[in-house]
Order: C-alpha cells, then structure tokens, then sequence
C-alpha cells in the first residue's frame, strides 16, 4: 500500500464534496467524526510515515493557554518512538530559530523531532530573514533526512506544512476536583501550576488537564486548499515531562527577554577558528624599502576565503560583511605581532 488510511479517508471525503466551502467541511464534517476514530487514523499516518521514508512537518496553532505546545509535545513523543530516535525535551525544543536552522543543517540528524515553540511572528537580528528563508527551505527537502518539524505559534506562519492542527476548545478538558473548590487556599495554589499547597499532587488538582483537541487541516489536492479533517484528541503528558517542559520554558522565555542567543557566541567561534585555519590564505607578505611586512589581504580576497570555508548559502550578504570585518580585524592584530617579533 503506497498511501495510508488517512490519505484515503481524504480522498473519500474530497471526492464525496468536491465543492464544499471551509465553513461546511469544519461543521458538518470534520467536528462530527469520532474523535477516537479519527486520533487512530492521524496515528496510522505516523506509522505509515515511519516506515515509508517520509517525515512529518506541521504547526499547531491557538491562543495562550489552550495546550499546543503540550499537544505539540505529545505528537513529538510518538513520532519519537516510531522513528525509533527519541525526543528529549532538553535536547528537541528550540525557541530560536538560528539555532533551530543550525540543528538542521549540522548533517548529522536523521529521523529526528525537533519542536520549535512559541515561535514569534517577527523574527529580528542579523540573521533573522536568512533563518526564515532557510527553514522553508529546508521543509521542502527534509524528507531527504527523514527529519520531523513541529511549530507551536498562535498563528501559522509561512511554512511547507504537511499538517495544520488548529484550537477547537476555549479550554482544555480539565481535572475537577471538589476537595480543591471547598478549600480556602484555592486561588493561592492556583498561582503555581506544578505545585500545591498539600498533599494533592499537582496533577490530580482541580484544573490540571486531562487532554488537549486539535482541529487537523490537511491540503485538498484538488484546489490545493488546507481544509479541516478531523479533531485530533491525546491525553495530557506525564507529570514528569510536565515538570520538565515547565523548567525549559521558564528557562527559554528569561533568555528571550535577555535577548540571549548561543548562535551570535557560535559564529564567533567559526570565525575564530576560519581566521586560525586560512591564516597562511588570509595574510600577505610585503617588501618594502625597509625589509618586509605583514598586511592582511583584502577584504574582497577574505570573502572569497570566506565562501570557500561557509559556502555562499549560509549566511546573508550583511551578515558576511559583519563577519569578514571582524575576521580582517583579528588579521590585522596578527599582523602587528608578527610585524614586530
């Protein structure tokens, strides 16, 4: 079989209501599947996809608070284990994307997860346009590396989805718990997700969820249109993972409002050893009346060096310009050593 059961429900549905609009496929339809019906047949196309040579890239979206990267998660988890190469939460979420673009272009993953969560609509930095433009592109030929791609934002953003899984509950099902009503420190303990103030573990108080409902929108081949499939339902994460994912969070939204980011220390460090490993190529010898010198080649002549080493892909032209002037600086402090020894 060259296509999976989800595949073919579509193709089903597609050739029973060629000409039917968003609005009558999401209410009359896709709302109107069972959702356990529908959950095993999003998790067969996993299968399929698996043991087919194919990947998985897809973006959840919704508004603070309705669970998508929980749900994010939880797919990442599956695909994880049927890829036979598990996500790791501290390993497989990223919250920038030039990290994320350089995770993917290191060459070494195959038949990996990577969740890039809470995406902003607006990418800044020097190298920002060239990351968006990269994991596009990337996302069109991913399937080579058989690596997955899931991004959890509150819209979709431009990318060569397989899969769009949309907010269908203005709240997650949660747990109810009358102990947690009747007691007077309710809203204090509210105030912490993952602790309580007794011994009701976190994950059995009143609030905590219980699973998270997605709407699935896959592509009309037809008209090529994202139309709506079906209501994709997986239970809440364990606890652990839960505990864990909230440090990483914490973690990634201290170092956004910082403005940290490992790729501007990571650049530094290429160039640092692109200076050490092209010196005798970067740096010229100069006769003069007096003897000779040490001059630091051109910076036309540092950029050819420069594509030779990065290609002519990796970064953007501002980006080089950046690079090759602080390359030509620590060439110029070789120089006067060398000069004066």
């Amino acid at each position: 079989m060259d296509r999976s059961p989800l595949e073919l429900y579509c193709e089903e549905v597609d050739a029973k209501y060629p000409d039917a609009t968003y609005k009558q496929l999401y209410y009359n339809i896709a709302l109107k599947v069972d959702k356990k019906y529908f959950t095993d047949l999003f998790i067969k196309d996993l299968e399929f996809r698996a043991s087919h040579q194919r990947n998985f890239v897809g973006s959840v979206e919704g508004l603070q608070g309705c669970g998508k990267s929980l749900f994010s998660i939880a797919i990442a988890l599956i695909l994880g284990n049927l890829f036979h190469n598990k996500f790791t939460l501290e390993r497989d979420i990223f919250a920038n994307p030039s990290e994320l673009d350089y995770q993917l272009r290191e060459g070494k993953n195959r038949r990996r997860t990577f969740l890039y969560d809470e995406q902003p609509s607006h990418n800044v930095g020097i190298g920002s346009s060239a990351t968006q433009l990269s994991l596009k592109d990337y996302e069109e030929i991913c399937r080579y590396t058989q690596n997955n791609l899931i991004y959890a934002s509150p819209e979709v953003l431009d990318h060569a989805h397989y899969f769009i899984f949309s907010q269908i509950d203005n709240d997650p099902p949660r747990i109810l718990n009358k102990t947690c009503k009747s007691c007077p420190k309710y809203d204090v303990c509210l105030k912490e997700k993952y602790k309580t103030l007794c011994k009701i573990p976190f994950y059995q108080r009143d609030g905590y969820p219980k699973m998270f409902n997605f709407m699935l929108s896959t592509r009309r081949l037809s008209d090529k249109l994202f139309i709506p499939r079906g209501v994709v339902s997986l239970p809440m994460i364990k606890p652990d993972l839960a505990l864990r994912y909230d440090k990483i969070k914490n973690k990634n939204i201290i170092k956004f409002e910082k403005y940290e980011t490992d790729s501007w220390r990571r650049m530094l460090k290429e160039i640092d050893k692109f200076a050490k490993d092209y010196q005798d190529n970067l740096i010229r010898k100069v006769i003069t009346k007096t003897g000779s010198k040490y001059k630091p080649e051109s910076k036309e002549v540092i950029e050819g060096w420069f594509y030779d080493s990065f290609t002519t892909t990796r970064y953007t032209k501002g980006q080089v310009d950046i690079l090759v002037s602080m390359v030509r600086q620590k060439l110029t402090h070789i120089c006067e050593t060398l000069n004066n020894s």
